[in-house]
């Protein structure tokens, strides 16, 4: 079997790209299934992976290689700076990402892959695929991993919302989680053809030995959109019924919306419940947080599939969460997470206490939880299904 060249144009960033770029200031990690996805492919000689990726505070293009995987990265941002453009003055929105265009095409056609896996029509980089060729586009593959709206607490620039709408449009081949993402999809392109995919995570750990010092936990992007608001609130139901949970909140949050989430906790009178722990640095130290609380709770408005979620299940965390996006579908063969109808922060309350009052019940959750998800997530699985994708490709 020839060796075949597969490109992904993704956007993500990690401590250790940053280290080999050498970027000129720190950016937090993101996207971390970026990584996780490479541990499917490494050392696998029968293909060469291209990751092409746009990065903030670098003023040339970088690469590098590990085994069969090689990383481009080229400046996201202001021309020799890398900052990222102004609010007053947002280049980037006003062409549509054109400097990301010109880089990333140059990087691609001198690749000449045989497979093109865009990671996300809602990413910047995806406004690549609109000046691809009908060439190029018959061997693209795009991999649904969230969609943006123009309005609501999700709100995105109208550009990435139209290039978004645009990619789908035009696309043919899609990897999506659950027929949820495929109603959507097919809203857009009445002949799209899908094949199933699901995100995997870096599995943590086992720190089962850490002490338990918290009864809730949250950690995601702290936002109205994930829920923070409505389990605020449900820990104040749950105190009027003479129960209090302390609840410990993780993840990135807006400095502004912080302090409101605050003045909230305050006036619901459960701030001394409340531990505020902000955003980690690196996933281990989330990881070894997190086993520090006894159930997970994510009451999530707009989801796919949370890897938050799936990350809870591997830590033997029973979960509770909204039957949100493609989240039902953990539970299609057992109940492996408490889902509960989105909005419904009576029945929230409700599934907490009992949830809370009931040790045999969470130890069988998160034991049929861990099972699941480790199979789920496995490096073969994962590479199984991106391989159904492209083998579609490959022998057309």
């Amino acid at each position: 079997m020839s060796v075949k060249k597969i490109v992904w144009f993704t956007g993500f960033s990690s401590l250790e790209v940053q280290e080999i770029i050498k970027t000129k200031r720190y950016t937090k990690p993101f996207a971390p299934w970026i990584p996780a996805a490479v541990k499917s492919f490494a050392g696998n000689k029968n293909y060469e992976i291209h990751i092409i990726s746009a990065h903030y505070y670098i003023d040339s293009y970088k690469k590098f290689n590990t085994d069969n995987i090689h990383y481009h990265f080229f400046n996201q941002g202001i021309p020799f700076f890398g900052n990222g453009w102004p609010s007053w003055f947002p280049l980037d929105h006003w062409t549509h990402y054109k400097n990301l265009r010109g880089p990333a095409l140059k990087i691609l056609r001198k690749i000449n892959p045989d497979v093109i896996h865009f990671w996300g029509a809602e990413i910047p980089i995806a406004s690549i695929f609109l000046d691809l060729n009908d060439k190029e586009k018959e061997k693209t593959i795009i991999s649904i991993q969230g969609f943006k709206i123009e309005e609501g607490a999700n709100a995105a620039p109208k550009v990435r919302v139209h290039i978004q709408n645009e990619v789908i449009k035009s696309a043919k081949r899609f990897f999506t989680t659950c027929s949820w993402m495929d109603g959507i999809v097919l809203k857009h392109s009445p002949n799209a053809e899908f094949y199933p995919l699901i995100y995997p995570i870096n599995l943590p750990k086992d720190n089962s030995s850490i002490k338990k010092k918290y009864d809730l936990l949250f950690y995601a992007r702290v936002t109205q959109s994930k829920g923070i608001e409505d389990l605020l609130e449900a820990v104040y139901l749950i105190k009027s019924q003479d129960l209090e949970l302390s609840l410990l909140v993780m993840g990135p949050c807006d400095k502004e919306y912080q302090n409101e989430l605050i003045t909230k906790a305050e006036k619901l009178g459960i701030s001394k419940q409340v531990a505020w722990a902000g955003f980690m640095e690196t996933q281990e130290a989330l990881y070894q947080k997190a086993q520090e609380a006894k159930i997970y709770v994510l009451p999530t408005h707009s989801e796919i599939l949370a890897s938050t979620v799936r990350e809870s299940m591997a830590m033997k965390l029973p979960v509770i969460t909204y039957a949100t996006g493609c989240l039902p579908m953990l539970n299609s063969q057992n109940e492996n997470v408490i889902l509960v109808p989105t909005n419904d922060i009576a029945q929230l309350t409700t599934s907490i206490i009992n949830l809370y009052n009931d040790l045999e019940a969470q130890e069988s959750l998160k034991e049929r939880a861990y099972n699941y998800i480790i199979n789920l997530n496995s490096n073969q699985n994962f590479r199984k299904q991106l391989e159904a994708g492209y083998n579609n490709i490959l022998t057309n």
